[in-house]
């Protein structure tokens, strides 16, 4: 359907072109450069693998250290990038400016480096001297030096801790005659103790039994309270280090900017050489082997005969089992529905891209689990924003877009339903274009029911689709053909108009099941047992079915807590901070609301199409298309020769 054809592509071409070359194709954008392996090598042993690591190494480093820069200096700018500030453009010559030229940037992440290794030793050693800190102040009356506190010939001393509970429960009637023992301090739930007792006395035992817990202060000399002191000035020079170093890289942050562009002319730089490791070459050549749309065949060597003179190219088709790059290629108005299948799983470039298909209905459940016209307007218009005043690419633009029209349909379902911000019919001035879903609930789910029926079988249909176009003829009919039948016929069998015409097509479609579904298994038993045992998928359908009761269940649940959000907000009012309170809970109350029920929308009606849906016929797996291209993250690139795009 919409995935597009691919041929590989071959090029030879005289090494000192090498570079003009990958820029074209980088510019060009539209080229996967493949890995050539010695036995898929056209050239078979005249060439050997490029030796890229070092340079592909040097540039890989370059790139770490500039990102490591501005994560750094991104915090110290003044100027902030708001939600809707639009990148800076700069050309293809600038961004190789900036490669070859860099200036004073790289002495800039020099210096930045620098200070990230300041910083993190100011890190340690605050650690460390904040852990000694608060090792010594509970000790800070102890007017005894530490380098004092040790023993005598005939006397100890100690200092530790015993708890609180054995403190105060102390027998100090008890206590040996020539020991001494005093509270110096407290610590949590122990108290800090300075103890003197002779050698010859019961005084270590007597401590022992007290919970005494000796405690020592290596490299310790002067008193607690001097030791705090210079532990304090310590993390006041620290601090005021820091300080310095944060308003010098403050002044460094002017370079933000420049800084950004150098990461993404860095990162084209590494793409192209990743590029070249995948190549091979020989003393004067390199080969290069990768995937094109078949389309652009004539458009790129158009390019590439302006690039180079010396150069030869050449075509071939994929092998039938080949497994190639998959590009989709869909109208802009499916694009943004890509963005849902990419987050399940690229296609198989053998299968087909389900995109077309589901996007109408991924847009209808979508519109229904939210279902609030209001809500729906505030979508549109932040998604519409968005593409428009933001340059967006890639996955965001299509995340936008595909919020705009997730909006759109909101809006549109909540005018059928008549909800606005929670009001439903606003009184009986604006009403329903179709039915209040809170008057008619069984109506309803009716519908709800009634789109799941359609988008299962459609999903079956396009696995019908498969079987015909692979010449499977048959298992269209037997797989698919025959579940129409007898679906069908259940359903109309539960309307009286149609129950006769719905007894027949049963019976037949069952028939045509018990007869066909065991065709694979050997003995006429094993035939008719699987075919008998194929009716029980019948539950699996109906389980489908009821899944789509979400949509129903999430619809409600966004108009009644938009309501609830309306009458809390009406019980306040009468004196002007009633009427604040009222703005915030409107305002705060519906964002929420919008938010939450937003991530239950877009996850419901995925999942409604990963499992209800694919699992009729998506076949996964696929690589996608991943050209050599100018990709970045903070500039927008320009030249007067675009991209080529599909």
């Amino acid at each position: 359907m919409a995935i597009v054809e691919m041929k590989k592509v071959f090029l030879i071409g005289m090494e000192r072109d090498q570079e003009d070359i990958l820029r074209y194709i980088q510019r060009f954008g539209r080229v996967e450069v493949s890995e050539i392996h010695p036995e898929t090598d056209p050239l078979s042993e005249e060439t050997i693998a490029v030796d890229a690591h070092t340079g592909l190494d040097r540039i890989q480093q370059r790139v770490d250290s500039v990102g490591a820069a501005i994560s750094f200096l991104a915090p110290y700018t003044e100027k902030k990038s708001g939600f809707l500030t639009p990148k800076p453009v700069k050309t293809l010559e600038e961004m190789r400016t900036l490669v070859e030229e860099p200036g004073e940037l790289m002495d800039i992440v020099d210096t930045v480096q620098g200070y990230t290794e300041i910083l993190s030793e100011i890190r340690t050693k605050r650690l460390q001297y904040t852990n000694l800190l608060e090792q010594v102040i509970p000790w800070e009356a102890m007017d005894a030096p530490y380098g004092d506190i040790e023993a005598t010939a005939h006397t100890q001393m100690a200092v530790g801790f015993i708890p609180q509970e054995r403190w105060d429960a102390l027998d100090r009637a008890g206590m040996p005659e020539l020991v001494h023992i005093e509270q110096v301090g407290a610590d949590q739930d122990a108290v800090c103790v300075f103890t003197a007792y002779h050698m010859d006395s019961d005084g270590e035992e007597w401590l022992k039994d007290a919970g005494f817990s000796r405690t020592a202060f290596s490299g310790l000399s002067d008193t607690a309270a001097a030791h705090i002191a210079q532990y304090r000035e310590e993390l006041k020079g620290l601090s005021e280090r820091e300080e310095s170093i944060q308003n010098q890289a403050k002044e460094l942050a002017d370079h933000l900017e420049g800084l950004q562009g150098l990461y993404d002319a860095l990162s084209m730089e590494l793409s192209k050489a990743q590029a070249v490791r995948r190549m091979r070459r020989t003393d004067t050549t390199f080969l290069l082997r990768g995937w094109i749309p078949a389309q652009l065949i004539e458009d790129f060597n158009d390019g590439l005969d302006k690039t180079a003179a010396d150069i030869y190219v050449w075509y071939e088709e994929p092998a039938p089992d080949e497994e190639f790059p998959v590009l989709i290629d869909n109208p802009a108005v499916v694009q943004p529905f890509e963005f849902v299948t990419d987050l399940y799983s690229t296609p198989s470039p053998h299968g087909v891209d389900p995109n077309k298909i589901m996007a109408p209905f991924f847009f209808i459940f979508f519109g229904m689990m939210l279902s609030d016209g209001g809500y729906g307007a505030v979508l549109a218009l932040v998604g519409g924003l968005a593409l428009w005043k933001l340059r967006l690419k890639g996955g965001m633009a299509r995340m936008a877009a595909l919020l705009a029209l997730g909006g759109i349909s909101t809006l549109i379902w909540g005018a059928l339903y008549g909800g606005w911000f929670g009001e439903w019919n606003f009184g009986g001035r604006v009403g329903p274009l179709w039915f209040n879903p809170m008057d008619d609930p069984i109506k309803t789910l009716i519908v709800c029911f009634a789109f799941g029926f359609i988008h299962v079988f459609v999903g079956m249909g396009v696995k019908a689709y498969q079987n015909i176009k692979a010449g499977r003829v048959l298992d269209a009919l037997f797989d698919q053909g025959f579940w129409y039948v007898f679906l069908a016929g259940l359903v109309m069998l539960a309307l009286p108009a149609t129950a006769t015409a719905g007894q027949f097509m049963a019976i037949g479609g069952a028939l045509g099941l018990i007869l066909t579904q065991g065709r694979k298994q050997e003995g006429i038993v094993k035939k008719l047992l699987s075919g008998v045992m194929s009716l029980y998928d019948t539950t699996g359908f109906l389980s489908d079915i009821l899944s789509y009761s979400r949509l129903f269940a999430l619809g409600l649940a966004t108009g009644v807590i938009a309501s609830v959000i309306n009458q809390l907000a009406a019980m306040l009012g009468g004196s002007w901070y009633g009427v604040i309170m009222q703005v915030l809970i409107l305002v705060g109350g519906h964002i929420f609301n919008i938010l939450i029920n937003l991530l239950g929308a877009f996850v419901h009606a995925s999942r409604l199409q990963y499992i209800e849906f694919f699992g009729k016929f998506f076949e996964g797996g696929g690589k996608a298309f991943s050209p050599l291209s100018i990709q970045t993250k903070y500039v927008e690139v320009t030249d007067k020769k675009e991209a080529h795009a599909l």
